[in-house]
């Protein structure tokens, strides 16, 4: 069947459009694009989309995949390319910390329906527009089983927002609710797929060279605002059904988080993760403004203490070898209250972190392991790249490495209600890991959702 026009896909550094391209021959797979010396080839080829989508990727003259689009063949999606147009230009409304709990400290049927039908508009445009950026990926990326599966659940979730009645009554409202929690539950995969996909790519062509970075934080802040959106209705919705909220929380809102109670609940884990792996691990000691607390989701800040004390810990026992006995320096946790922000400033003596990796420790995918190692951890490339991919067994993935996720999708939890995650070091030392999180609850979701 003849390719017909494109949808929305930008060419990067292009202004042509993919359809100009199309005119042209279509040859054992490629196009001529004689027309266009920028580029060195144009292969089509059919996505793992059921048919549903045709690739055309785009390679530079360097031999570096430019950002391809996905072509409509056939009339099964003009629902869908329409519709996921239409609602990625409308314009999304982001909430504070402060607004979740003013909304969420009391209850009644009319703010139900309200919350109701706040998250019914708004999930489709924040999905419309994850949607788009995975038509935009790159060739060898979209090709991935891992990545076309996410965006398989996302139309799903998409089409079936779209589809539903507007929630109008307790009775629509809790038959939503049920719903979002099934779209939570099949979702749940999302970034784990994501990081595995992305390192299976990675193997084939260097991280840098595939320009993801802006890819992943825009689909992770987006992911994160969902479920929160989504978290709190449903926490709502059970309070309100259940004549009473969970004590100490408006939703899924702490209304007195504690840093301290969070670093006493996570270390536990990291300090037996660094046990099994290292035979040994150092102190942490926590000292400064031990009683600060702020309005905030827990959740999110456990997430965030224990990804950085995993790698102050990893750091320690690298630093200071297997064959060396004397005691571990200890990691030491300062808590300052500020003006508008809690910040933990988290100090250890690893060494500090080597110049050849200064400036990608907040990539996505970045590992210090090597690509042998990357690639025994996955198995067969040809079964995760072409095959039904299976995952690892438990033993094969190493949590005290990961998948190069942690700390960029740290930063982007800091980050997302007006906080940050800044990192210092000092070469043959140690390295300072500086987290901030608001507490005035007034900041917008910063990131781009």
């Amino acid at each position: 069947m003849p390719f017909t026009r494109a949808t929305r896909g930008a060419l990067s550094g292009v202004s042509h459009r993919v359809s100009d391209l199309c005119s042209a021959p279509r040859r054992q797979g490629q196009i001529a694009c004689n027309s266009f010396r920028y580029f060195g080839k144009c292969n089509f080829s059919r996505s793992s989309l059921r048919g549903e989508f045709s690739t055309v990727s785009v390679f530079g003259s360097n031999g570096s995949p430019a950002h391809g689009a996905f072509l409509r063949q056939d009339e099964e999606f003009d629902f869908f390319d329409r519709t996921v147009d239409d609602y990625a230009k409308k314009t999304v409304h982001p909430i504070t910390v402060k607004e979740l709990m003013d909304f969420g400290r009391t209850m009644s049927e009319s703010k139900l329906l309200r919350s109701a039908r706040f998250v019914q508009d708004e999930l489709p445009l924040r999905l419309a527009r994850r949607l788009q950026s995975m038509q935009s990926l790159p060739y060898i990326v979209a090709r991935n089983p891992n990545f076309t599966k996410v965006m398989r659940w996302y139309k799903k979730s998409f089409e079936q927002l779209v589809g539903m009645p507007p929630v109008d009554t307790i009775a629509a409202e809790r038959e939503f609710s049920r719903q979002l929690e099934q779209m939570v539950n099949d979702t749940h995969m999302v970034v784990p797929t994501l990081a595995q996909g992305l390192k299976e790519c990675t193997l084939r062509v260097p991280t840098e060279h595939l320009h993801l970075d802006d890819f992943f934080e825009s689909m992770l802040s987006s992911r994160i605002g969902r479920r929160v959106l989504v978290e709190q209705h449903l926490a709502l919705s059970a309070a309100f059904k259940e004549g009473a909220s969970v004590k100490g929380y408006v939703g899924v809102v702490m209304e007195h988080c504690s840093p301290v109670k969070t670093l006493q609940k996570v270390t536990p884990e990291a300090v037996a993760l660094c046990n099994a792996h290292y035979g040994r691990s150092p102190e942490i000691v926590v000292e400064g403004d031990t009683g600060a607390t702020l309005a905030y989701i827990p959740g999110q800040m456990e997430y965030v203490v224990f990804e950085v004390l995993k790698n102050s810990l990893r750091a320690v026992c690298e630093a200071h070898g297997p064959n060396n006995r004397a005691a571990l320096p200890p990691i030491r946790v300062q808590v300052c209250w500020g003006t508008t922000d809690v910040t933990l400033r988290v100090s250890d003596q690893g060494g500090g972190i080597p110049d050849e990796y200064g400036n990608k420790v907040f990539d996505f995918g970045f590992s210090t392991r090597s690509k042998r190692e990357r690639e025994l951890e996955l198995g067969d490339l040809n079964q995760g790249m072409l095959g039904d991919f299976g995952q690892p067994p438990p033993d094969a993935q190493d949590p005290m490495f990961g998948l190069g996720f942690g700390l960029p999708t740290s930063r982007i939890f800091a980050r997302y209600f007006g906080g940050d995650l800044m990192v210092q070091t000092i070469k043959g030392w140690g390295t300072d890991v500086h987290i901030r999180f608001n507490h005035v609850g007034n900041v917008c979701e910063s990131i781009a959702l």
